[in-house]
């Protein structure tokens, strides 16, 4: 007969201790607008360059105007369908205690995950804005060496070739914290910014030579399932330099370098009667677009000789 013990103690989740790990915030709709879209798949008008031509507009006494037209093209997007879900089985509710709510908890960690995705898809290798087909130039710059390296130089050298390709100077710029910290250790920018106030409550700025920073501190594990877990930043050592609109341009003739066109987000919940479970998911249905590579350039590399 088996022996029971009365110092039989079953685990209980503590409730004034929890242990999470906290993704740094994700920047994604800083440099890439949401617009929200009414039908899952349609097009949306693409204009050409023709302002910018000066065409014969002399015209005889008597004759009719010169003729001159503007075109454009139709560009479709299909929609696509993002979500995770995650179950809360009645006996993980009954022992999680009265101080833990496991639904907005989960629901938190689904969103987190689900936006990684969506961050991935922008600023991860290969994504939206890394790769090199979808900015007017890439270029491979060496910032190994703080005591050389002159990164106004290879900025101010993206931003005019963006600025004669579109019309537009650049006003963002994004990249890691690594990156950040080796232009901040640099002679070049100790030298010029001795008199900066222009910065965070940390001493890092938020502008670079006239460029709003956007810090991408967004981590990505790399590592295969059931690996160790392998974190590195998801934008690499790239620095990505373009024209973002602001929330008010967004909308028709709209000049952007991409676009995020999306028609809903939400988080739901219901009870599985069959496998006496509730499940809480969380949606995200989009598409990242890109509109004109003219608004956008790229370092590459810059932390490999």
């Amino acid at each position: 007969m088996a022996q029971t013990s009365a110092h039989t103690h079953y685990s209980q989740v503590l409730t004034n201790l929890s242990v999470q790990f906290r993704p740094p915030l994700l920047v994604a709709d800083r440099v890439i607008r949401k617009v929200k879209v009414e039908s899952e798949t349609d097009v949306y008008a693409v204009w050409d360059k023709s302002l910018f031509d000066a065409p014969d507009d002399h015209r005889a006494d008597g004759a009719p105007e010169n003729q001159s037209s503007i075109g454009w093209r139709y560009e479709p997007y299909i929609v696509e369908a993002h979500g995770l879900r995650d179950k809360i089985t009645k006996r993980a509710r009954k022992n999680a205690g009265s101080q833990v709510d496991l639904e907005a908890r989960k629901t938190y960690a689904l969103k987190q995950r689900v936006l990684n995705v969506f961050e991935r898809e922008i600023f991860g290798s290969g994504g939206l804005l890394r790769t090199s087909a979808n900015n007017v130039a890439a270029t491979n710059t060496d910032w190994t060496n703080r005591s050389t390296m002159t990164p106004r130089e290879n900025v101010n050298a993206i931003c005019q070739t963006i600025q004669k390709a579109s019309g537009l100077r650049p006003n963002t710029i994004a990249l890691s914290p690594a990156v950040l910290d080796r232009i901040t250790e640099c002679a070049q920018y100790k030298e010029e910014s001795k008199y900066v106030t222009d910065l965070r409550d940390d001493g890092r700025p938020t502008r670079l030579y006239g460029l709003e920073v956007v810090e991408v501190g967004s981590l990505l594990n790399g590592a295969k399932k059931g690996q160790a877990t392998s974190l590195d930043y998801i934008i690499g050592e790239d620095v990505w330099i373009g024209y973002v609109p602001s929330e008010g341009e967004v909308g028709i003739e709209m000049m952007a370098h991409s676009i995020c066109l999306w028609t809903e987000e939400y988080a739901r919940k219901w009870w599985d009667d069959e496998a006496e479970t509730d499940w809480v998911a969380y949606n995200f249905n989009r598409v990242p677009k890109l509109v004109a590579k003219e608004c956008g350039g790229l370092l590459t590399s810059v932390l490999t000789s």
